[in-house]
């Protein structure tokens, strides 16, 4: 948790409660500070006001703590069923909360250690290229290889 980021949110209690998309923006906020403690500040912030809204501030910091209560954001992150299925609900609109999303991401990673000049890269597409005599943007073998 940071405390910039209770800044940054502080006044989201005074009016989430009115506005679409409640609960996915608790859910976010969730992710980037403790709602708990943001419901905290926002409320000290209300008291301390000189203004005929403070009733109605009041109250919708207490929704904004229900909302969070019923979506298990209150003191932690909303909880995903996977990084992948979190990546996404916060990525696009169509994936509800709970969903678990196939994930079939799947990256190799190869690193190459030596000396300079013993061959690191003989087996390279680059290289390849090269030893054709053609151009690199022209190696037909690894077109995502651009340079």
């Amino acid at each position: 948790m940071h405390l910039s980021s209770l800044i940054t949110h502080h006044q989201v209690p005074f009016f989430l409660s009115e506005q679409d998309a409640a609960e996915r923006r608790a859910h976010l906020i969730s992710h980037q500070t403790r709602c708990d403690l943001l419901a905290i500040h926002a409320e000290a912030d209300a008291v301390g006001r000189l203004s005929p809204d403070v009733p109605r501030l009041i109250d919708n910091i207490a929704l904004f703590r229900a909302l969070c209560e019923q979506q298990g954001c209150l003191n932690r992150p909303r909880p995903f069923a996977s990084d992948h299925s979190r990546f996404l609900y916060f990525r696009k609109d169509r994936f509800p909360p709970d969903y678990e999303v196939y994930d079939n991401w799947e990256n190799r990673v190869t690193l190459l250690s030596g000396l300079p000049a013993s061959g690191k890269d003989t087996g390279s597409p680059r290289t390849q290229a090269q030893r054709q005599g053609g151009s690199i943007a022209r190696c037909a073998a690894h077109e995502s290889w651009r340079y």
